[in-house]
């Protein structure tokens, strides 16, 4: 194993077994149950159910019902495969999280900041974990792959926009996070207020 392969183990196992919040009913996964590999245009299906699964779970309590109602696996699977065929555009990464039996946990995807005005270089745009793995460490997992692969390209800084009603959004606050930016949001003819975190060093550290 070389010196960067034991550091990327020691912040995985770091990860898995810190506990994010207080809820005494977070169970860390052993590391050696997950298995993280680059995404693939065909696991766009299998991300797109992760995704409408989270937000039915997560933003269901706050989002409009009507945006709700419209959410679909095929609509979420074709904003997925239209990130892929821009991938080079947006300097793309992209990662998932599956157990050993192969079943997609979670997944992750990133690339070049759109946001010129903030003068971060790289930027999270999703960072989904299916609600059956939530608070287990995987997504802590996801940030620091991700960090690490911007860092490699000497960016240095990275951002993400989070729903601001969202009390999961708290999550990048207890990863180093800090607040950059608000701003309203605009999907599918409705608005939502979003709050952008940014982190000024990489690769996140836990």
């Amino acid at each position: 194993m070389s010196d960067n392969e034991r550091l990327d183990y020691f912040y995985m196992e770091k990860a898995l077994n810190s506990r994010l919040t207080d809820d005494n009913k977070i169970v860390p996964l052993p590391m050696e149950q997950i298995v993280i590999r680059e995404a693939q245009p065909s696991d766009a299906p299998a991300m797109a159910r992760i995704n409408v699964a989270t937000w039915r779970d997560s933003y269901g309590k706050f989002l409009p019902r009507q945006l709700m109602e419209e959410l679909s696996c095929s609509q979420k699977q074709s904003e997925i495969e239209n990130f892929f065929a821009r991938w080079e555009e947006n300097q793309a990464v992209a990662l998932v999280a599956e157990n050993k039996s192969g079943e997609m946990m979670a997944f992750i995807m990133a690339g070049k900041n759109h946001r010129q005005d903030l003068r971060y270089m790289g930027e999270i745009y999703n960072l989904h974990i299916a609600p059956a793995f939530q608070s287990r460490g995987i997504g802590c997992c996801l940030v620091y792959r991700v960090s690490q692969v911007f860092r490699q390209r000497n960016w240095n800084t990275m951002m993400v926009w989070a729903l601001a009603e969202n009390p999961s959004r708290r999550f990048y606050e207890k990863l180093g996070g800090r607040i950059i930016a608000q701003d309203i949001d605009k999907y599918r003819g409705f608005t939502a207020p979003v709050i952008a975190y940014g982190w000024n060093k990489l690769p996140i550290c836990f």
